[in-house]
C-alpha cells in the first residue's frame, strides 16, 4: 500500500490489465485508511485531492510544516 503513497496513482482511462485494476484498489484502500481517520475539518482540505498521495503530502505539509518551518523547528531545538 506504502508503494500507492510515495509514487502517485494515476488513474488510468481504461482499465486495461490486472495490474492496473489492483493500483486502482490499492489507491482506492489507502484513501479509505486516511480520510477514515480525519476530523471534518481536516476532510475539508483534503476533499478536491484525487490521489492518496495528495492527501499525504497535504496532511504532513499541514502538521510537520514545510522545509522553512521544518529548519525553524530544528533550530529551536538547538540541532
Amino acid at each position: 500500500m506504502w508503494d500507492v503513497v510515495e509514487e502517485e496513482y494515476q488513474k488510468p482511462l481504461a482499465m486495461i490489465s490486472k495490474d492496473r485494476k489492483m493500483e486502482f484498489t490499492w489507491n482506492a484502500k489507502v484513501i479509505n485508511s486516511l480520510v477514515d481517520g480525519l476530523t471534518n475539518s481536516e476532510l475539508v482540505k483534503v476533499m478536491e485531492c484525487a490521489s492518496s498521495k495528495a492527501i499525504w503530502d497535504k496532511m504532513s505539509n499541514f502538521y510537520e510544516g514545510d522545509n522553512k518551518v521544518k529548519k525553524a523547528k530544528l533550530c529551536n531545538l538547538g540541532l
